[in-house]
């Protein structure tokens, strides 16, 4: 996967910075949540965790609307 988003991705953020790993986290974790139409636990099994993690990390940086 980081092979694939390195080469297809964007790797800068439009300031000459490469992403952080928990921006380039929560971006694959949003990606997975819209292909599971927002279900936390199937979310949750597809990334390999535990529901209580998923809901941390979705309570630390709130989706954009």
């Amino acid at each position: 996967m980081l092979r694939r988003f390195l080469k297809n991705g964007n790797p800068e953020d439009g300031k000459g910075r490469s992403p952080t790993l928990d921006r380039v986290e929560w971006e694959h974790i949003g990606r997975v949540l819209a292909d599971c139409g927002g279900n936390i636990t199937q979310t949750a099994r597809l990334l390999g965790l535990d529901r209580r993690t998923l809901r941390r990390k979705l309570g630390k940086y709130p989706p954009r609307h």
